[in-house]
């Protein structure tokens, strides 16, 4: 799927933090348990905040017929390579910039998302922008 890269200027997690988000496994059973549950074959999937895009591959691998990886953070290019290690770089949709500042063709079926600290403060409330109209 073609990718759109931009440059917002922004500083997200370090790869100690990623590490510590995969590592926790009953953050991470509950995310996969919630997809396996809400994914269907129709589904399309937008992941926000995705990081290493560890639920982004997961939805590809649940069948999703659509997903998208959203994040403004440059660890959306290590994202990319590891569907690409997976084989599901032609599944998943990445793109490097804010969700508050794109507009996708389809509305999602499904939103995960698994922000932490201070990033939903990011010039409005993580709630309102997942819920901006015409966003998803």
């Amino acid at each position: 799927m073609a990718n759109q890269w931009s440059k917002p200027d922004i500083k997200t997690y370090s790869i100690l933090s990623y590490g510590e988000m995969l590592t926790d496994r009953t953050r991470v059973e509950a995310y996969l348990q919630a997809l396996r549950n809400s994914i269907k074959k129709t589904s399309v999937v937008v992941e926000i905040g995705t990081g290493l895009g560890t639920f982004a591959i997961e939805a590809a691998k649940l069948g999703a017929a659509e997903v998208v990886a959203i994040d403004p953070d440059e660890s959306i290019q290590l994202a990319q390579q590891l569907a690409a290690d997976n084989g599901f770089s032609d599944r998943i949709r990445f793109i490097r910039h804010f969700s508050t500042a794109i507009d996708l063709p389809r509305q999602a079926d499904v939103i995960v998302s698994d922000l932490r600290g201070v990033l939903p403060l990011f010039h409005t409330t993580f709630l309102r922008s997942s819920m901006r109209e015409n966003v998803f």
